[in-house]
């Protein structure tokens, strides 16, 4: 099955459209939204070729919404998922939405999520991380999660070194753990960073992108503004997360081409597979 995860960047119909065809170019079967214009999503399933969308509102195509804000969705194929809610608790519902999806005889959990916006250090964005964390610790069974974590700010090859905006022991968070319990490069959770698994499972490509990039990223999704938006930094906050059930056998950042469609992150795409007898 190949999963995608995409930051839309919340465009208008037309555009949203030549994003859909991007989607179905790659051959995604099932795709993790996240800033999605709720009044373009018709236009996106239809040109991916995908049966279905849900969001953390309920919000069908067509119907009345309160405002046009960015939201996380899920569209994929076959049947559309009964069960779909968003992240309890202080978070945002709108940046957040899982579904079941059914499977040969069983099913598993796939999620969408996007970190609150802001450069630099930011709590808001600590207290959705903690609350993900919950989330996905609550979990039962396999697990999917797409995600656009501003996060993190160091991509190390060595995930000790990996660091985040808001890392814990840093002397704002005043003692409380930062948001790379979820998003770091030792989470307190059991989903492994699909890309970093597979590089892993190819130690000549880890090693190359290890001597190209000795202090990451390892991927680019995104150019964040810095220096009061006079240079950019390379990032890899989008990342596709799996737990152990699943094997990853390939993951592609397609950042040109994503830019080209209208967003201003890549297209994560992650070809996975599951022994159906335990879902």
């Amino acid at each position: 099955m190949r999963v995608g995860s995409w930051n839309l960047n919340h465009r208008g119909r037309a555009a949203t459209r030549e994003q859909g065809a991007l989607v179905r170019d790659r051959g995604v079967e099932l795709l993790l939204v996240q800033e999605a214009n709720p009044a373009s999503l018709d236009v996106l399933v239809e040109a991916a070729g995908l049966d279905w969308v849900v969001t953390p509102t309920g919000i069908w195509p067509g119907e009345p919404t309160v405002g046009r804000q960015p939201l996380a969705a899920i569209a994929g194929r076959g049947s559309r998922p009964e069960e779909v809610g968003h992240l309890p608790g202080p978070a945002s519902p709108l940046r957040m939405v899982y579904a079941t999806v059914e499977a040969g005889a069983g099913s598993f959990t796939v999620a969408s999520y996007c970190a609150p916006h802001g450069s630099g250090f930011g709590y808001g964005r600590v207290e959705h991380a903690l609350a993900l964390l919950e989330w996905v610790n609550a979990v039962q069974g396999p697990l999917i999660l797409g995600a656009d974590a501003h996060a993190p700010k160091v991509d190390h090859p060595d995930p000790d070194l990996v660091r985040t905006y808001c890392h814990t022991g840093d002397r704002r968070l005043h003692g409380a753990r930062g948001d790379d319990v979820m998003f770091g490069g030792r989470p307190e959770h059991q989903l492994s960073d699909a890309y970093r698994r597979w590089l892993h499972q190819n130690p000549g490509l880890l090693q190359a992108t290890a001597v190209a990039q000795p202090v990451g990223p390892l991927a680019v999704s995104h150019y964040e503004p810095v220096r009061l938006h006079r240079d950019r930094a390379a990032r890899r906050f989008d990342a596709i997360w799996v737990s152990r059930e699943f094997d990853v056998a390939h993951v592609t950042y397609d950042y040109d081409a994503a830019v080209a469609a209208g967003s201003d992150h890549a297209l994560v795409t992650a070809d996975v597979t599951c022994d159906t007898s335990v879902l």
